[in-house]
């Protein structure tokens, strides 16, 4: 008898209880444990369906780290440093990270890492293992240190579940999932109230038939908790990662499966699902907790102002013809807004109002 499949579990679900919405489609697509798509698929690097800006090139770590030191060293050198990162894939960002600590500093703080899939934690301590074996791992963000902590975050909230609300002739739907008349997943759209907005687009007032909004409860209790943190125990956090700088109407929920664009209504558990982050959003919820953020940026203007061209260009003194191509072009992906440089958007997030986070100058 042939092992049973997370669409098959998703079909038998809905037939018994009805349609589920987006956020529970997402949640079981990505998460479930035994079948879901990040404990189940390699999904990060060469090998796998994206690749993230730490997987490009060391560039993009190192000045992190350097990020990092920077808010340490203005916030006096706490002893009780702790660095903190979500949904940290292969492990790469916080190598890159530590490696310049210890270049920098001497020594490395102690690391924490929430990741829920058992495969990439190995990856994870296979690649910081060299470095420091002070790592604790969490399964979810409730339990990280209650301490100064500095938290990166890249490309952890477009992964983590939305809604979506749809504009109909009558009023808005919420977008379900139920069944196609060959027994298949598919959207269905049904009457619903849209709930409270913690930013509310300009342009919602006119809405029209098929304009959708996506609201995510988990990405407002992620930054919430994250602020609370910061805001008892001090520290910061830098937010990478693709989206909208200001909370507008749009349809952004895809797939990612064998390194394309799918239909993410097709394998459930087999491809990628994401939407773009709504950083006005996670400002708004931050600055309500009492905490300082920066304006949000693009990614190329932010890593240009770190000094990402005069690193490369160091890099390249030292390197062979094809490797200073390969660092250029490197940095065209890193920085280009025709590649990540401008849909992807970078906001930190700190308790000090006296402190200035590198890399958001105007």
């Amino acid at each position: 008898m042939p092992s049973e499949t997370l669409e098959q579990l998703l079909i038998d679900r809905i037939r018994q209880d009805g349609p589920i919405d987006l956020a529970t489609y997402m949640e079981e697509c990505l998460g479930h444990p035994t079948l879901g798509y990040y404990t189940t698929q390699g999904s990060v690097g060469a090998d796998g369906d994206f690749t993230t800006a730490p997987e490009i090139s060391q560039l993009f770590g190192e000045l992190i780290g350097l990020w990092t030191i920077d808010l340490w060293q203005q916030a006096g050198t706490p002893n009780d440093v702790v660095l903190l990162e979500l949904g940290p894939g292969r492990g790469t960002l916080m190598t890159d990270v530590l490696r310049v600590w210890k270049q920098v500093c001497g020594d490395t703080p102690p690391v924490h890492l929430v990741e829920m899939s058992p495969r990439l934690r190995e990856k994870q301590q296979e690649a910081l293992s060299a470095i420091t074996t002070d790592i604790t791992w969490h399964d979810m963000l409730e339990t990280a240190p209650q301490a100064f902590t500095i938290t990166l975050a890249n490309e952890f909230f477009d992964a983590l579940p939305i809604h979506q609300y749809v504009k109909t002739a009558t009023g808005w739907a919420e977008r379900m999932v139920g069944l196609s008349a060959d027994g298949k997943t598919e959207p269905c759209d049904m009457g619903s109230t849209l709930p409270k907005l913690v930013v509310a687009p300009d342009d919602l007032e006119s809405a029209q038939p098929g304009d959708v909004i996506e609201v995510s409860p988990a990405c407002e209790q992620a930054m919430a908790q994250l602020a609370a943190v910061i805001k008892q125990h001090g520290g910061a956090a830098l937010i990478i990662d693709y989206g909208y700088a200001a909370a507008a109407l749009g349809d952004s929920f895809q797939a990612i499966e064998n390194g394309q664009y799918a239909d993410p209504w097709a394998n459930p558990g087999k491809a990628d699902l994401t939407a773009h982050v709504n950083f006005e959003n996670l400002a708004t919820i931050a600055r309500e907790a009492g905490l300082a953020t920066t304006p949000t940026k693009q990614q190329g203007d932010f890593l240009q102002a770190l000094g990402v061209l005069q690193r490369a260009d160091a890099l390249k003194e030292a390197a062979s013809a094809p490797q200073a191509r390969e660092i250029d072009l490197a940095v065209e992906r890193l920085t280009s807004p025709q590649k990540m440089g401008a849909l992807f958007k970078v906001l930190a997030v700190h308790q000090n109002a006296g402190l200035t986070p590198a890399g958001f100058a105007p």
